[in-house]
């Protein structure tokens, strides 16, 4: 069940677009290359829908980043393992350690959540005119079975009302692509605030 209506959804998407297009352009000197960036799925909907998030096969990294300030909630970013491996390929030194290489690959994928989410958070913050910032990301790599039940069990003891998800797709020079989801937990607040917005944009 979708909590904004078909224009709702449409003027925060193009909200969140000018958000994407910023990250791209922070993580393309992160990866030291052009990177561009769309929108291929948003919506946001009641919660109980996370049956739509979509889970690749074998292992995955969720992260995790608590939402602080005047209204909260919960950011979710989850990438497949081979989207890591091709972050890592770009980005981490090709001599270390297998451990050595580990502990680069979290930091690696936790300073993407941050380029992610800070761009999600600072669009909506300026839009809704609210002060919200994130916290320390958390990072959990495990079967796709197993972050599925994560999520479930942590949405559960979240006190929202609804779901945004946003698939995007980050094109880079070399032809390799990314396409993380991002979603956020949303507490009843925050949605109101989102429809308060949509109602002042012609």
């Amino acid at each position: 069940m979708e909590a904004l209506s078909c224009r709702e959804q449409h003027i925060i998407r193009e909200l969140l677009s000018t958000g994407y297009a910023h990250a791209a352009r922070s993580l393309a000197t992160l990866v030291n290359q052009p990177v561009s960036a769309e929108i291929m799925l948003f919506t946001v909907s009641r919660i109980g829908v996370s049956e739509a998030i979509y889970y690749p096969e074998g292992n995955a990294t969720l992260i995790l980043t608590d939402i602080i300030g005047e209204v909260g909630g919960r950011s979710y970013l989850l990438l497949s393992e081979p989207e890591c491996v091709a972050l890592f390929g770009m980005c981490l030194p090709a001599t270390g350690t297998e451990r050595q290489h580990a502990g680069l690959g979290e930091e690696l994928l936790k300073e993407i959540d941050n380029i992610v989410s800070a761009a999600m958070i600072t669009k909506l913050s300026e839009a809704l005119d609210v002060r919200i910032f994130g916290g320390v990301p958390h990072a959990f790599t495990s079967s796709a079975v197993s972050i599925k039940a994560k999520i479930k069990e942590d949405m559960a003891h979240q006190k929202s009302d609804g779901l945004l998800m946003v698939s995007a797709r980050f094109l880079f020079e070399t032809d390799a692509s990314l396409q993380p989801q991002f979603f956020w937990s949303l507490p009843p607040e925050f949605i109101q605030k989102l429809a308060d917005y949509t109602r002042l944009v012609p």
